[in-house]
């Protein structure tokens, strides 16, 4: 089965990055995912032309895996506390395999 890839583009609201960021870094945050069943990684990044603007790249082993987890965030409340920072809701990019 083939890896399903995920990049989530994040719009920050001024001056959120660093609260963004300590959410990001809490054990509710990067570390809970990378330990949910079928994350394979998960790598952030800043975009270099706006400061405001975090990406999320994560790899899964199946879509399952990526939607049971996105419906735990759901559940738990987590991204509503996230999408209070944003200037608005991301969708999420579903990514082909590398092809080169």
């Amino acid at each position: 089965m083939p890896e399903y890839t995920v990049l989530v583009c994040y719009e920050l609201q001024t001056n959120k990055k660093n609260n963004f960021i300590h959410i990001l870094e809490s054990d509710n945050g990067l570390p809970l995912m990378r330990k949910w069943k079928g994350n394979l990684s998960v790598d952030c990044y800043q975009s270099v032309e706006d400061n405001d603007v975090i990406l999320l790249l994560h790899k899964w082993c199946s879509k399952e895996n990526y939607e049971n987890y996105i419906q735990m965030r759901k559940d738990t409340g987590f991204e509503n506390i996230i999408n209070t920072y944003l200037i608005s809701i991301p969708e999420p990019s579903i990514l082909n395999r590398k092809i080169l």
